[in-house]
């Protein structure tokens, strides 16, 4: 299973492009799909290779486009996923909840850069993809403070340690 790095939508085995947002596929996407076996983890649908970890869970708005829709972001030891979920959001549009991505999925070897940003009552945070995407997500919830740092931290270090 290969997921895109720009948008987080499934590609096929042999895919050279991604049909949803049109980013090249890169050897580092091909390398991390390899890794057949997976297993399903308990309050999460996006299935986790063998060996990937959650390293934080935390509720979560999307800020990529209108309507701003909620969810989940779990980091992982190989991966940043947001999962939607829900029919209520941040903006209080409700239904419209249902519009949009269901998932994106963006291997942590794939962001060049994450860092914090100001959204008011909850916690921001802004990545960048290699392929030049830019995501922004509010955390919300208990502990969202916490889970921000956490997520910051882990993949700056991530990126320290993997820069070539």
């Amino acid at each position: 299973m290969a997921f895109c790095s720009g948008c987080g939508k499934e590609l096929s085995e042999d895919a050279r492009f991604c049909n949803g947002c049109g980013t090249e596929t890169t050897q580092s996407e091909k390398n991390i799909t390899t890794q057949t076996q997976t297993y399903q983890a308990p309050d999460i649908k996006t299935p986790l290779y063998q060996g990937e970890t959650i390293v934080v869970r935390q509720t979560a708005t999307s800020f990529n486009r209108m309507p701003r829709i909620s969810g989940k972001m779990i980091l992982t030891n190989q991966r940043l996923i947001w999962e939607k979920g829900g029919l209520a959001n941040i903006a209080g549009i409700g239904l419209l909840s249902l519009a949009g991505d269901k998932y994106m999925c963006v291997p942590l070897n794939e962001i060049m850069s994450i860092f914090s940003v100001f959204i008011l009552g909850a916690s921001g945070i802004e990545f960048s993809t290699r392929a030049g995407l830019k995501h922004k997500f509010s955390l919300n919830g208990i502990k969202h403070k916490e889970s921000k740092e956490k997520i910051v931290d882990y993949i700056n270090e991530f990126i320290k340690r993997n820069v070539q």
